[in-house]
């Protein structure tokens, strides 16, 4: 997740000296340090030894929660007239209008009709987690 930090953790043979990119640079041989990265970013470590260098990998994927929100236009209405719902979310996959909406687009705005006052609740669910938001109308 964004603002988090995570572990690398490497060991070598035969190795007397070892470089890891993205701004660590000289590491011992075997060791492990901490990074916080805020995208998704790959390490690559190359330990040198006296027959070569060996390299290895390891990516590091960072997770946005999502955000999400929601209007109606306009949100008063008299029995039996139309609102519509406009709403968007970021780094969301999918999102769900309930009442009576059901999955929807992650950005998108659909017309709505209710027969007493509705709250609708948008909730937007993404690798990084869920994310909600509300309007009455």
């Amino acid at each position: 997740m964004v603002g988090e930090s995570a572990t690398l953790t490497w060991s070598s043979t035969n190795a007397d000296s070892a470089t890891i990119d993205q701004g660590i640079g000289g590491v011992p041989v075997n060791g492990s340090t901490s990074v916080s990265p805020t995208e998704t970013t790959t390490y690559t470590i190359t330990a040198t030894g006296l027959v070569g260098t060996a390299t290895d990998i390891v990516t590091v994927t960072v997770l946005y929660p999502p955000t999400v929100n929601i209007s109606a236009n306009p949100e008063t209405i008299l029995l039996g007239e139309s609102s519509t719902l406009t709403w968007s979310s970021t780094h969301a996959d999918a999102c769900v209008i309930e009442p009576d909406v059901g999955s929807v687009d992650p950005t998108g705005s659909i017309t709505v009709s209710p027969t007493e006052t509705t709250t609708y609740t948008i909730t937007a669910t993404g690798p990084g987690g869920t994310a909600t938001a509300s309007v009455t109308v």
